[in-house]
């Protein structure tokens, strides 16, 4: 990632929205005259900054979050309406959640004096939170579940651009694997398969200069970490989704060199990058149909 946080890059001109299909992207604005199909409500959740959030069913939802004073933060969402917020009891923040099963949510965050915390939650029940691990230095930013009891969580390590996989099984986080590429968003395309992708300056180079990226590419099968690919280009990795168990799109954008503020999704084939496809929206967050068609959202910012 750049120096700059996304709070701080996102300096907000409109929503935005993009369609994702028959390797084409193209964004998409809502007519200002013609309501939507559906009706969006905004709930507030008092005192807590959410970052993520994962549905296990139409009508149950968790985000994760923390508080203005760094305790982690897990919030079910019923029906739309999202419910007090659970507190973890230390100073925390929960980054990332996957929730494979109605009955199965895993969270991923830090914790400070004891690394990276694994969060198990049960959206079906009352409190939410089953139980707590710790992945001891590695401090994951992102997880994804294959199946209902094999999870995947990636940190990036900016100032040697590398990463850490940890492979969760029933809740217990595995051994740390390193991979020579910087990975910071993971999903899982099918019960055995996960890719991550992620960017990070070419080693040896600081943020706030107009110098190349390196962008990671890499497979996780049954719980291995494959042999990244590894490309050097201007972008800047924001999010990952799969349509099929072939073929996912990551979410990026050009923060430097000849084609600085140039929005595109990154199509990955059977684990390979392709060609950039240019759009017009800056995507924070992407989710892709069981049809093929992938839908994303974010806001158009000025680098």
């Amino acid at each position: 990632m750049s120096g700059l946080s996304r709070a701080a890059r996102v300096l907000a001109a409109s929503a935005v929205f993009l369609s994702v299909g028959a390797g084409v992207a193209r964004a998409v604005t809502p007519p200002a005259t013609t309501p939507p199909a559906t009706t969006t409500t905004l709930a507030e959740v008092p005192g807590v900054a959410l970052t993520a959030v994962s549905c296990a069913s139409v009508s149950v939802c968790v985000a994760v979050g923390d508080t203005g004073t760094e305790m982690g933060a897990v919030v079910q969402i019923l029906d739309g309406s999202p419910q007090p917020a659970v507190l973890l009891p230390s100073s925390s923040e929960l980054l990332g959640i996957a929730c494979p099963s109605t009955t199965v949510c895993e969270a991923v965050g830090w914790a400070t004096n004891t690394g990276g915390i694994l969060v198990t939650i049960d959206p079906s029940r009352s409190p939410v939170i089953q139980s707590t691990a710790l992945f001891g230095q590695v401090e994951p930013v992102s997880v994804a579940c294959a199946t209902t009891t094999l999870c995947e969580a990636v940190e990036p390590i900016y100032d040697t651009d590398n990463s850490v996989v940890v492979t969760i099984v029933d809740g217990v986080p595995g051994t740390p694997q390193t991979v020579a590429a910087p990975l910071s968003t993971v999903a899982c395309p099918t019960a055995t398969t996960c890719l991550a992708v992620g960017s990070a300056f070419a080693p040896g180079v600081g943020p706030y200069t107009n110098n190349p990226h390196q962008v990671g590419v890499d497979t996780i099968a049954s719980g291995l970490a494959g042999a990244p690919d590894i490309f050097t280009g201007y972008l800047d990795v924001d999010a990952l989704a799969c349509a099929s168990a072939t073929t996912c799109d990551a979410a990026a954008s050009y923060e430097y060199g000849p084609d600085v503020g140039t929005q595109v999704v990154l199509p990955i084939v059977d684990g390979v990058p392709a060609v950039p496809l240019v759009d017009t929206a800056a995507l924070r967050g992407l989710a892709c149909s069981s049809a093929g068609i992938c839908r994303g959202a974010g806001g158009a910012y000025t680098v």
